[in-house]
């Protein structure tokens, strides 16, 4: 489930939700790309990135069915930054669908925000 970009150092997960310490690989290829001077997490990379983190909590596939809100509050350079703290909340709002909240933050600035509606892969 994890990707190569990141690794999961701590993962606490609760009745109603997770936390999680991440580390992001500086080193991986996609950083080359997405700047070669000053190299920042891709908004797509973190929308994934929460998106497995909601399938760990789970333990089951996810099916994304729509967003509420997706907000980029501040870039994430790997190389000055590399440890984001990650938090879920997931709450069943019906049969098989859930709402899931989902901040990352480096220190005590929050970089991105995101709540969407995932159904659950039968």
């Amino acid at each position: 489930m994890e990707s190569l970009f990141y690794k999961i150092e701590s993962w606490n997960k609760e009745e109603e939700g997770a936390e999680a310490e991440i580390k992001i690989d500086p080193s991986h290829p996609l950083f080359k790309g997405h700047f070669p001077q000053i190299p920042i997490l891709p908004g797509a990379c973190m929308v994934q990135l929460t998106h497995h983190l909601t399938e760990k909590y789970m333990n089951r596939k996810m099916t994304f069915v729509k967003a509420v809100q997706i907000k980029f509050m501040a870039m994430v350079n790997p190389e000055t930054t590399p440890l984001l703290k990650s938090s879920l909340k997931i709450k069943n709002t019906e049969k098989n669908l859930f709402r899931v909240d989902h901040q990352l933050a480096f220190g005590d600035n929050i970089c991105f925000k995101i709540a969407v509606f995932y159904s659950v892969n039968d």
